[in-house]
């Protein structure tokens, strides 16, 4: 079963989320058997150039456990250009490589189907 939970703001941004609920009838020994009962809930952002960003992901398994995934912080604000810079010292370096023993597509024959 799929449930949609609507919006919901996630460190300030607007996200959409939905939840998975499945039901597994395990068979035990001495013909009992077992329901059991598994959740999958994720929201992700809805806002243009946000779309599709996770906010919140939880799933809860009687076999694997619970488990949550969160947006924790989050800014639009625009990086420090400094992050972007090679580090001091930094040098690029142009070389020619040699090609030795390469061939060009001038020097290949063209391949030739065997004879029988």
């Amino acid at each position: 079963m799929v449930e949609d939970l609507g919006t919901e703001a996630i460190q300030g941004v607007e996200a959409w989320g939905r939840r998975t609920t499945t039901t597994t009838i395990l068979a035990m020994a001495k013909r009992k058997t077992v329901r059991q009962v598994s959740t999958f809930e994720v929201w992700r952002a809805v806002a243009p150039g946000l779309r599709g960003l996770l906010g919140r992901e939880m799933s809860d398994d009687p076999q694997r456990g619970k488990m949550t995934k969160e947006l924790v912080k989050f800014s639009q604000a625009e990086p420090d250009p400094s992050i972007f810079q090679p580090p001091a010292g930094y040098e690029v370096v142009n070389r020619e490589v040699a090609m030795d023993g390469c061939s060009t597509a001038d020097d290949v024959e063209p391949a030739v189907a065997p004879t029988r």
